[in-house]
């Protein structure tokens, strides 16, 4: 299920019943990745509480919308989602693209959010780790081979092959203009934060606790420097496996360390 409908994409088990107030983890996909890329975690997590995956715009066969599509655009369209979900208090995860929007919404929306876990978010990147569509013809989406072939090396060469074809049915899906616009506002546009010292000044002004997953420590070190001096028990942590797409290869081992992580939060963060 996808955020806006009637259930969410995965309940804890037993008998409690979901309650104003009750912790509910949301999470948003990167570019190019439909709510599937997110389920295999949404379900470990949802023994602890109810999860919830968003709908961008012009992904997994969603309407794209009207433009301008910028990554504001999109914080600013899953916010409404929440608000129609009723969600008040809230565990935000975003992977890859979608950990600059969750970060967006962390700066824009902080009152009903609790605490933010970001997956290899999409700032901080050098040149060579930017996704770029400008190859990509405006007018066409990508064949499902060219999808394949974009993905590349962004699993690790152990990772199950259905996970590959399933990223590239996603990307192949997704209209080419709303990932041309993401990324343009991420690393193009005046004023876009992509670059480690444009991220640094930005991170450094989020108010919530903070987890970063990477698959490696070059890959965090925008992140380890925003934390410096972040909220309390924000922290870092290295996969064990070297993929963008981590939270797919090892969901029960990103589930079980962002539980923990919950756990020693000031306060007892997790229900």
């Amino acid at each position: 299920m996808v955020l806006g409908e009637r259930s969410p994409v995965a309940r804890p088990a037993g008998n409690r019943r979901d309650r104003p107030g009750e912790l509910s983890a949301l999470l948003i996909p990167g570019s190019g990745c439909s709510p599937r890329s997110v389920a295999p975690l949404a379900a470990h997590l949802g023994r602890a509480m109810p999860c919830f995956a968003a709908a961008l715009p012009g992904h997994g066969g969603a309407p794209s919308g009207p433009g301008p599509h910028t990554v504001e655009s999109a914080a600013d369209h899953v916010a409404r989602q929440v608000e129609r979900n009723g969600q008040d208090d809230v565990l935000l995860v975003g992977h890859s693209m979608g950990g600059a929007i969750a970060t967006v919404l962390a700066l824009r929306r902080p009152g009903w959010l609790r605490a933010l876990v970001v997956i290899d978010p999409a700032y901080g990147a050098r040149p060579g780790e930017q996704g770029s569509t400008a190859q990509e013809d405006p007018g066409r989406p990508l064949t499902r081979n060219d999808a394949r072939t974009r993905i590349g090396d962004a699993f690790s060469p152990a990772a199950d092959p259905r996970l590959v074809d399933a990223a590239a049915r996603d990307l192949a899906a997704s209209d080419p203009e709303v990932r041309r616009g993401w990324d343009r506002s991420m690393y193009e546009d005046p004023g876009a934060w992509a670059e480690h010292g444009a991220a640094l000044a930005r991170l450094r002004d989020r108010r919530v606790p903070t987890l970063g997953i990477y698959p490696t420590a070059l890959r965090a070190r925008t992140e380890r420097a925003a934390l410096e001096d972040g909220p309390a028990g924000s922290a870092v942590l290295i996969a064990p496996v070297a993929s963008h797409f981590l939270h797919e290869e090892e969901p029960a081992w990103c589930a079980e360390k962002i539980l923990g992580w919950l756990d020693d939060l000031p306060g007892r963060t997790r229900p």
